[in-house]
């Protein structure tokens, strides 16, 4: 279940930001702001490739330097900052969301030595034995409220663009969650 969990965890953002933008200029420009930062970190890991590295076949190092400098300028000139997850999830009215769904579903993401208990049986302080058996009762969970997310992202999709499908997908999806 924890890939499950990842998926909608990522599903979640999307509905964060998508939601957020549909309902907040800011939100669009700092999400395309928040992409400098991300060309910045990959331009800067092109630069630091060993020397003996072969170079990309799209470009020279020069290339990539330029690049580099172009995006950290743009980054200072506009005083980008990352965006963070909650700031959308305010934006997008979905703060709760972010506080409950969003966090359980962090912890399949961020791995901890926690995680391991859920697979072991231990008495008197030994390990007994190792389930990896997935978690229905999770799955369930998840399942659902993927369905839900998606449902969401499409609503707040069809109020920026005509979706044909719309009503059908979601009429779907309502019943893959009562089936559930």
């Amino acid at each position: 279940t924890d890939e499950s969990r990842v998926l909608a965890r990522t599903l979640l953002e999307i509905v964060f930001r998508i939601r957020a933008i549909n309902r907040n200029d800011e939100a669009l420009q700092r999400y395309i702001a928040d992409d400098k930062i991300f060309q910045k970190k990959t331009l800067k890991g092109l630069l630091n490739l060993p020397a003996d590295w072969p170079s990309p076949a799209l470009a020279t190092k020069e290339e990539i330097d330029e690049a580099f400098n172009s995006v950290e300028q743009a980054i200072v000139d506009t005083k980008t900052k990352v965006t963070s997850i909650s700031w959308y999830a305010e934006k997008a009215e979905l703060k709760e969301l972010y506080i409950t769904a969003y966090a359980l579903l962090s912890n399949a993401t961020h791995v901890t030595v926690r995680d391991i208990y859920r697979y072991l049986e231990i008495k008197d302080k030994k390990i007994v034995s190792l389930s990896h058996t997935p978690d229905m009762e999770d799955a369930l969970f998840v399942i659902t409220l993927g369905a839900s997310l998606l449902k969401i992202s499409l609503h707040e999709l069809s109020s920026i663009f005509s979706i044909d499908e719309y009503e059908s997908i979601c009429a779907q999806l309502q019943a893959l969650a009562e089936k559930i």
